[in-house]
């Protein structure tokens, strides 16, 4: 019977990945990131009860909120400009997406 060679072409994938510096892990830029992402989740609720960012994209960097705009590519533009390589999260003040769980109908034969 044929050894399965699936754990070391994954053991390959993934050292590729940590040598092109994809490797979520080793990057703390990506635990920055989450960091950013965890914080709008954390205020989403402040903003949209603000005019000023209600139905626009915002830019957060280090916990606050640095920048907004309504149009989502000039925002990123400029922050881009102003923060060059730094992690900038940008997302849209909009309520959360509600997920509704519903059973399906089942039929009897």
């Amino acid at each position: 019977m044929a050894k399965s060679t699936m754990p070391k072409r994954e053991a390959r994938k993934k050292r590729a990945r940590k040598a092109a510096g994809l490797d979520g892990d080793a990057d703390p830029r990506m635990a920055t990131w989450r960091d950013e992402v965890a914080f709008f989740e954390s205020v989403r609720a402040e903003l949209l009860r603000n005019d000023r960012y209600t139905g626009k994209s915002v830019a957060i960097r280090r916990r606050e909120v640095v920048d907004s705009d309504a149009d989502k590519f000039k925002l990123v533009r400029r922050v881009a400009r102003r923060y060059p390589g730094e992690v900038v999260f940008v997302a849209k003040v909009e309520p959360a997406d509600r997920v509704v769980s519903m059973p399906s109908p089942q039929f009897s034969r």
